[in-house]
């Protein structure tokens, strides 16, 4: 069961030499994306079940806190 990501929801590129995403510690989904939330709040997203990481200043502190959490 797939849910709908918010149409707010802005993806970030996060860059092919940045360490890799690890799946979600909920759902084991691969399908992470990192996204701004607003102009200075970056987090990364879990798109099967919408499981966010917790919020960060940037796009590689954001890919760090949900490596440490998944």
């Amino acid at each position: 069961n797939r849910h709908q990501v918010p149409s707010w929801f802005c993806y970030m590129t996060i860059p092919n030499d940045q360490e890799a995403i690890k799946p979600c510690p909920f759902c084991g989904s691969v399908e992470i994306y990192g996204t701004w939330i607003s102009d200075s709040d970056a987090l990364m997203l879990c798109e099967a079940c919408l499981a966010q990481g917790p919020m960060c200043d940037n796009e590689e502190d954001a890919l760090q806190a949900w490596n440490r959490r998944a």
